[in-house]
């Protein structure tokens, strides 16, 4: 993903979650805030998911959900908080489950 649709400061993560707009799934928690730009992305991994190749694999697999939609969608900045019921899920369940997500998320700050 390019440099322009990460967030990667920390001030700018703890105002987003601290916006406290969220949506929740079985696997994930998103939470977003309005932006004026682009749609920029943080993913979070904890520990309890795994070693580091099973939270960089699970890092990998949202971004691949995400960057080809990121133009798609209205501009927001979005903190991805993964679960630790996600790895012993299927990709498509994944994808379905993050563009749920998505688009409940573009119908609540754009009506």
């Amino acid at each position: 993903m390019k440099k322009e649709y990460r967030i990667k400061k920390n001030e700018e993560i703890a105002k987003i979650v601290l916006n406290k707009q969220k949506v929740k799934s079985d696997y994930f928690f998103i939470y977003y805030k309005k932006s004026e730009t682009t749609t920029r992305v943080a993913i979070s991994v904890s520990k309890k998911i795994g070693n580091s190749v099973k939270r960089n694999h699970a890092k990998r697999i949202i971004r691949e959900i995400i960057r080809p939609h990121l133009n798609k969608f209205s501009p927001a900045d979005l903190v991805v908080v993964v679960k630790k019921d996600f790895s012993d899920v299927d990709f498509e369940k994944i994808k379905n489950d993050m563009f749920h997500c998505l688009n409940t998320i573009e119908r609540k700050l754009y009506k």
